[in-house]
């Protein structure tokens, strides 16, 4: 018996054929920095040209791969992947450079921690050290001190991110002074 169009949309219909599943494949998409975006300024292979937005007044390119890091640069693409090294590195320094300002005009942060103790981040008053990280007992008694040059371990040292080994690491290379009350 031959079959027809017909009967073989009733055995998807009855779901005896499985429909083919979709696959969702990334894309990896570039704004334009310098030129607009035509099929001449932008690496070969693209998979959609965007048009030029208040965002990215240039427009967009789209890859179903990943561009090379030369291509990237010589044909002056900015990243848009949010995962991509690069979108993270700027965001990082970004975030950074935020906190760090704010650090500045209030000349310091304070952490309270959840025993009710405190942890002070200000800038020192010593030659040669650049940040000190002060740590407090709840009643403002002081316990000890780590000086620091990098502000970056300095805020590591304030919210607690740093392992205990790294920190008994950081405390034998920086001047660390302790006190007891």
């Amino acid at each position: 018996m031959k079959t027809n169009v017909f009967d073989k949309a009733l055995e998807a219909l009855a779901g005896e054929e499985k429909p083919t599943p979709f696959i969702f494949r990334k894309r990896f998409t570039y704004a334009l920095t310098r030129r607009p975006s035509t099929p001449t300024t932008v690496p070969k292979g693209f998979v959609d040209l965007g048009p030029a937005t208040t965002a990215h007044p240039h427009g967009t390119a789209t890859y179903a791969k990943p561009l090379t890091k030369d291509a990237i640069e010589s044909f002056e693409l900015e990243p848009l992947d949010p995962d991509d090294p690069r979108v993270l590195k700027r965001a990082r320094q970004a975030y950074r450079d935020k906190v760090y300002k704010r650090f500045s005009d209030t000349n310091g942060f304070d952490q309270v921690d959840d025993r009710g103790g405190h942890t002070t981040l200000s800038f020192s008053t010593r030659s040669g050290v650049e940040y000190q990280v002060t740590f407090w007992t709840p009643d403002w008694e002081p316990t000890g001190h780590l000086d620091l040059n990098d502000f970056d371990e300095a805020v590591g040292a304030l919210f607690g991110k740093i392992p205990p080994t790294e920190r008994r690491k950081l405390q034998s290379d920086a001047v660390w002074r302790h006190r007891r009350p």
